[in-house]
């Protein structure tokens, strides 16, 4: 058996044969032969214990239930070398190299680093959040006081051209029928047209019974007035022989209209009561009487 083991291939020593799958040591086990058992066991290596045949039985499960006692104590003596020798045994992990000492500290620098590019990009979108706020703080200051401006400018042009418009009632103006000395007047009230198309509203203050064509004085009034304010001046007027005409410029009064321009749309608003006068032939001649505009 020796001299058959020692000169055949290594596959062929623990070879299964091809009836019942069972190796060299298998059949040595089965035929009680335990010096050449012993013999094998000591040759073959640990994998080569641990063979089984057609039926799963190992040699040690064979010497088992051959109650070899010896061959097991052999098996389980070599198994048992064969789990701590080297060969069985895990291979350790190598010793860290200086590469591999250098490697984790710069993952670490580059984690710090990639915190410190986090933190950052933090504190510039902390910065930009708060840039944007006070921008957005800005900007709702910047428009509420262009609101405010806008309101005083808007305050201050209502001021000029949109002044407290004088309201009254028609019965302000006095009665249509008075005397003035014992002498008898009458107020007539009047509508004119101007070129834009408003109606001016007026009055016309004159004797009751006129002799022939008459003088007449136009009350213009001022800046936020109305033609009361003729009134205080008639009583002075009349007596003299001349009718007196007062009326509400368009933008005020009672006149139509919601601006006054100052004297650009005024003028006209004169051409058309002065035409209209013209128009009745009771007139001589025309004075002017003016405030403010």
């Amino acid at each position: 058996v020796k001299l058959l083991f020692e000169h055949s291939p290594p596959g062929v020593r623990s070879a299964k044969n091809t009836n019942s799958g069972a190796t060299p040591l298998h059949l040595s086990i089965y035929g009680g032969h335990q010096e050449v058992s012993a013999y094998l066991i000591s040759q073959l290596p640990g994998t080569a214990l641990q063979v089984e045949d057609d039926e799963g039985n190992t040699p040690l499960s064979v010497a088992k239930e051959e109650n070899a006692q010896r061959t097991i104590r052999l098996i389980c003596g070599k198994l048992a070398v064969a789990e701590t020798s080297p060969s069985s045994v895990e291979a350790k992990a190598p010793p860290p190299t200086l590469e591999s000492k250098v490697k984790p500290c710069k993952d670490k620098d580059k984690d710090n680093k990639d915190k410190d590019k986090d933190s950052k990009d933090k504190d510039k979108d902390s910065k930009d959040k708060d840039k944007d706020k006070d921008d957005k703080a800005a900007k709702k200051e910047k428009e509420k006081w262009t609101t405010v401006k806008l309101k005083a400018w808007d305050d201050l042009i209502n001021l000029i051209i949109r002044p407290r418009r004088h309201i009254y009632n028609i019965s302000d103006m006095g009665p249509t029928h008075f005397t003035i000395m014992s002498k008898p007047y009458l107020r007539q009230d009047v509508k004119v047209k101007n070129s834009r198309g408003m109606t001016l509203e007026g009055s016309w203050f004159q004797p009751y019974h006129p002799e022939g064509k008459m003088a007449c004085v136009v009350m213009c009034h001022g800046n936020a007035g109305s033609r009361c304010f003729a009134l205080d001046v008639i009583k002075h007027v009349l007596p003299c022989n001349i009718s007196v005409f007062c009326f509400d410029f368009s933008g005020c009064g009672l006149s139509d209209g919601d601006y006054v321009s100052l004297g650009y749309y005024e003028k006209m608003d004169l051409e058309a009561v002065v035409d209209y006068l013209e128009s009745t032939s009771k007139v001589s001649r025309l004075g002017l009487w003016g405030r403010s505009m």
